[in-house]
């Protein structure tokens, strides 16, 4: 069977067992990122909400605050997303003491910056 029919084969079956299992893997991980990244948004949200009863002064610091955590959030995020490719590639190498070394340095680094 030529690869082209192989493909063409897949795609008239659908989906199959082990794609629904690693589609709850991956939303089981990225679960939690979600959440997070909402719980950040509503922050924002509720520090404007609340202030925006208050001087206009205090509405203006908060939405400057705002983007300062967003900003520095992106740059740390920047960082340890460099490590989205060499942590699992260095797992797949069965090498789970450089994979561990990758991301504790990486993490290293998005502190320090």
């Amino acid at each position: 069977m030529s690869t082209s029919s192989a493909i063409r084969a897949a795609r008239r079956r659908g989906p199959s067992g082990p794609t629904r299992a690693e589609l709850r893997l991956q939303l089981a991980l990225a679960a939690p990122l979600a959440l997070q990244q909402i719980g950040l948004q509503l922050m924002g949200a509720v520090d404007t909400a609340l202030l925006g009863r208050y001087h206009p002064d205090a509405l203006a610091g908060s939405g400057v605050a705002n983007a300062l955590v967003f900003a520095i959030t992106c740059i740390g995020m920047g960082v340890v997303m460099g490590l989205d490719a060499l942590v699992p590639q260095a797992l797949g190498a069965g090498e789970p003491g450089r994979a561990r070394a990758l991301l504790r340095d990486g993490v290293r680094v998005a502190i320090i910056i």
